[in-house]
């Protein structure tokens, strides 16, 4: 869920905001939408929900099948926009692909978005996990190496903004809190899952000049073949190296920080 104003500003304009949570309402669960559905997922009228339908229609961002709408592929130009404006493949994705060459596994690059985290590159060394996680995608923070990273890097407001706005069964608050205090300690996270099921990552934070936590890397081994002790020592060093290398390269370019930046300096709000 993304992050949201504790209170609309004078120049807030509420039917842009109420036109993008249209677009939103789709993702892969409902792909396929009629309008009593988006109604529902928005929270605006259906008269509302049908008028801003009709206008995206006519934009080319959604198409439509009798009483069913679906994204059209226009409907990327707004999330590439900010991609594209990053300069991924110059600032990012030659880093990856160096530390891919070496480990020989996955590794990706991640932000904090609202209570997930939003893959913005990868370099795949397995096909599977390139096809099940594609980029954009958001992931719990709280269950993701590099969400811990990110997590570990807010101030103490905005990380207990974030477990107030978790719903208890996802995380116990006194045991997490702990866990990211050790992150915030050792500079780094690991997920273990069980030898040959599911996936095993750690992850490091990448940083502005101010020491700011404003991204996270990690490698993936998928099946995992490792304990979190082993890799530790098989891969903090290259994922440090590969960190320092993008923090390097995002440091030329002023914007690229500001635009990765979650928020910096503000308490984190959930809506």
């Amino acid at each position: 869920m993304a992050p949201a104003k504790s209170k609309a500003s004078e120049h807030f304009s509420s039917s842009l905001a109420r036109g993008l949570s249209v677009i939103k309402a789709f993702d892969r669960q409902a792909p396929m939408l009629r309008i009593a559905d988006v109604a529902e997922r928005t929270g605006l009228d259906r008269a509302t929900a049908r008028r801003f339908l009709l206008t995206l229609l006519d934009l080319g961002y959604v198409g439509r099948s009798d009483d069913l709408f679906y994204l059209r592929p226009s409907a990327l130009d707004i999330g590439f926009s900010y991609l594209a404006s990053l300069d991924v493949n110059r600032v990012i994705q030659p880093y990856l692909n160096e530390l891919t060459a070496v480990t020989r596994e996955t590794s990706s690059f991640g932000i904090l978005d609202g209570l997930d985290i939003r893959l913005l590159a990868r370099s795949a060394n397995n096909r599977m996990m390139n096809m099940t996680v594609p980029l954009g995608t958001r992931v719990s923070a709280h269950s993701a190496s590099i969400g811990r990273v990110l997590l570990a890097g807010l101030s103490t407001e905005r990380f207990e903004a974030y477990l107030g706005a978790l719903s208890e069964p996802e995380v116990n608050a006194g045991q997490f809190r702990s866990l990211i205090d050790e992150v915030r300690s050792s500079g780094w996270a690991t997920i273990e899952k069980s030898p040959g099921v599911g996936f095993c990552s750690i992850a490091v934070p990448v940083r502005d000049r101010d020491g700011g936590t404003i991204a996270g890397i990690n490698v993936v081994e998928y099946p995992p073949r490792n304990t979190p002790q082993a890799m530790v020592r098989k891969y903090l060093k290259l994922l440090r190296n590969a960190a320092e290398q993008i923090e390097a390269a995002l440091h030329v370019s002023q914007h690229a920080v500001l635009a990765l930046s979650d928020d910096p300096g503000g308490p984190l709000l959930i809506g």
